[in-house]
């Protein structure tokens, strides 16, 4: 199988599941360390799909989910173009600190 090919299947399968251990993933796929860091790689970093619990579970979170808040505030900033200025800078003051950490 292929790298995509694999790749297709443990996405279906998490989706469906909603959780994997990485031991049963290696198991499943006879998976080496190295492939399944490429596979984590994918799905965590690259496509957002998914999340890592303490290095030893593999957590569907799918895209939705994580772009439910940015669509949210992209709509609210455009929103935010048509007013005062002042209430535009002050948002995006907020929204500053908010997603800084602060």
């Amino acid at each position: 199988m292929t790298f995509d090919e694999i790749l297709d299947q443990v996405r279906e399968m998490l989706q469906s599941k909603g959780r994997m251990s990485y031991r049963a993933l290696k198991r499943r796929f006879d998976l080496d360390d190295e492939y399944l860091e490429d596979l984590k790689a994918e799905l965590i970093k690259a496509e957002g799909v998914a999340a890592d619990e303490n290095g030893e579970v593999l957590v569907w979170v799918g895209k939705d989910s994580l772009n439910q808040t940015t669509r949210h505030w992209d709509t609210y900033a455009a929103s935010c173009e048509s007013t005062a200025g002042v209430v535009c800078a002050a948002w995006r003051a907020s929204t500053a600190a908010v997603t800084s950490g602060v």
